[in-house]
């Protein structure tokens, strides 16, 4: 019987560990599942991060894009005026040199 006793004491004293464990056990969970919780809110901002900034991108493209037509365009103006002067001015040239030509006669 005191055995039993005795027996009875170091199961409770065991019981008590095993309680004190499974104690930690249930906050080192509970941490994990924080830091589980934690990382999966970072990882939706991040999702909704990258959506924007890929909307973004695509509209910086779009408006690149829009301004390195208008770019061309002002550099095709550019050449179409800069010819035009040249063959207006040499047809000037001509027809006052041929004028004058005909005014000393």
């Amino acid at each position: 019987m005191i055995a039993d006793l005795e027996q009875c004491d170091l199961d409770r004293i065991e019981l008590k560990k095993a309680k004190a464990e499974l104690a930690l056990i249930y906050v080192d969970l509970a941490k994990e599942q924080a830091a589980k919780n934690s990382l999966r809110s970072q990882l939706n901002s991040m999702y909704v991060w990258n959506d924007s900034l890929s909307t973004a991108n695509m509209q910086m493209a779009l408006e690149n894009q829009r301004n390195m037509d208008k770019l061309k365009r002002n550099n095709r103006w550019w050449k179409f005026g800069t010819v035009s002067g040249w063959l207006t001015s040499i047809a000037v040239h001509l027809n006052w040199k041929q004028s004058w030509v005909e005014w000393g006669k």
